[in-house]
Order: C-alpha cells, then structure tokens, then sequence
C-alpha cells in the first residue's frame, strides 16, 4: 500500500474524550475512533506511509516502538480502506498531494 490519504467528503468532530467522530453524511453513518485512531486518522495525508505513521505516533505519545505497532497502523488503515474513508495514494498522486 501506498500512502493512504483521508477521503475528502467526510466530516470529523473532535468528541470531549479525544475519540473523533468521522460523519458520512451521504451514507448517513458515523465511524468513531479512539484517540491513537484519531491520530492515525490525522496523519493519513497522502504524505505518510505507514511506517511514518508509526514512528510519528510512537514519539507523540511515548510509546515504545514495537513491530507490532506497524502492524496494528496497518490494520487499522485497511479497516479504513475497506469502509471507504481512506484510499492509498501511489506514487504519482503523492506528487500531486505535495503540490
């Protein structure tokens, strides 16, 4: 995968207890995330791979870095992907992203 970047046509809400809320307004659906998914969410910019993601959360919220923290970005970039809130961007479009 790519760099995976948030699709546009979504609304986010910060609720009080640092989850977001992530409105799908078409589908009338809301998808919520805890704080390090909210995160995630955030960095998920067409800028960042997914490893970037990891390191970048890892030192914003002292975590140790463990491999399994990749995995777990990972995991959870695709449970985005397949509910249709993030896509990956390749190569080209990066450079379009950066622009």
């Amino acid at each position: 995968m790519g760099s995976p970047i948030r699709k546009k046509e979504y609304t986010t809400r910060l609720l009080p207890d640092g989850y977001i809320a992530i409105i799908d307004s078409e589908h009338k659906q809301v998808h919520s995330l805890p704080p390090v998914g909210a995160l995630v969410w955030e960095l998920c910019d067409g800028k960042h791979t997914i490893g970037e993601i990891a390191d970048e959360i890892s030192q914003m919220v002292e975590v140790v870095r463990q491999r399994n923290f990749v995995q777990e970005v990972s995991d959870l970039v695709t449970i985005l992907t397949d509910r249709g809130l993030v896509k990956s961007v390749d190569d080209k479009e990066s450079l379009a992203v950066d622009s």
